[in-house]
């Protein structure tokens, strides 16, 4: 089978002026492991629940909490190596990302949405 995993994404911005983009990815699955989980935080980063993916193809990271911003990084911080911090409800996505990703809240507890699969 071909193109198992899609990626959508898109941005507009409407102001004095408008600016729109959008851009969606079709990709095979090599693999058959996906996950689809709920994950507590605290501000002590923990290593982003990712199942049996051991090879990341897509990942998304969505913040759950209505009131806690979360970092995301590439170490057990989530600080000094962070590749984004996710605003409440919003969410990233990473195509091909490292296969260890970190999390944490930036203050208090909250929970983050995790959908992944693997190449």
């Amino acid at each position: 089978m071909a193109n198992e995993i899609t990626i959508s994404v898109s941005l507009s911005v409407n102001k004095d002026s408008n600016v729109n983009g959008s851009a969606t990815l079709s990709k095979d699955m090599a693999g058959a492991e996906m996950i689809g989980a709920t994950q507590s935080l605290t501000t002590t980063a923990a290593a982003v629940n990712v199942g049996g993916c051991d090879q990341l193809k897509a990942i998304l990271i969505k913040n759950m909490s209505t009131t806690e911003s979360v970092h995301v990084g590439l170490d057990n911080t989530a600080i000094s190596q962070r590749i984004a911090t996710i605003s409440p409800r919003n969410a990233i996505i990473l195509d091909s990302p490292p296969s260890a990703l970190y999390a944490r809240t930036v203050s208090g507890t909250g929970d983050i949405w995790v959908a992944a699969c693997e190449d």
